[in-house]
């Protein structure tokens, strides 16, 4: 069965359904992240909504859909494995994570995609890295990557710039995410 993320339309006080992915196998649908222009001081409309779907054979695809346009555009992991949303900016920017090596199904990296160009984020040394956060206003990215010694570190990244670690105040570990507005 086919299952479609919603999103509360305020102007008819009710629950709008985003159907309409055009792609044959897709079995589910999930609604991972919500970024509305409307409701912050100085900007306006298009609204952008970023989630993933299931294709059958087990593939999930991360996909952004802009209220402008009222259409979803596929956001292409250019390794060909799984690839998950997990925000998106104002400006449609789409975080998450992707399966680097499909093959084995063992390494994922942080990515951001704008306007069709996929950025693999790396790591802070070790295997994995994963995005969970972007900041609707500055952009900024946080999340989480292994180190060296296979323990995680909370990071951030701004613009083109590498990651960088976040203290573990303490412990062994440390993750982000999420970041406010500014």
């Amino acid at each position: 069965s086919l299952l479609f993320p919603m999103v509360y339309n305020q102007t008819a006080n009710a629950l709008d359904s985003l159907t309409g992915i055009n792609y044959p196998s897709a079995t589910d649908t999930r609604l991972m992240a919500y970024a509305d222009n409307a409701t912050l001081p100085g900007f306006s409309m298009p609204f952008f909504t970023a989630g993933d779907f299931s294709i059958n054979g087990g593939i999930t695809q991360p996909f952004l859909w802009s209220s402008d346009s009222g259409q979803y555009t596929l956001v292409v992991s250019p390794y060909g494995g799984n690839a998950y949303a997990k925000g998106v900016s104002t400006d449609g920017k789409v975080i998450g994570y992707a399966d680097t090596t499909p093959s084995s199904g063992t390494t994922n990296h942080a990515f951001v995609w704008s306007n069709g160009n996929f950025t693999d984020l790396g790591t802070l040394g070790g295997h994995d890295s994963y995005a969970y956060g972007i900041s609707p206003i500055t952009g900024m990215v946080v999340g989480e990557s292994q180190i060296a010694n296979g323990e995680f570190r909370g990071f951030y990244q701004t613009g083109a710039g590498s990651l960088q670690a976040l203290s573990t105040l303490g412990g062994t570990s440390s993750r982000a995410l999420a970041i406010s507005f500014d």
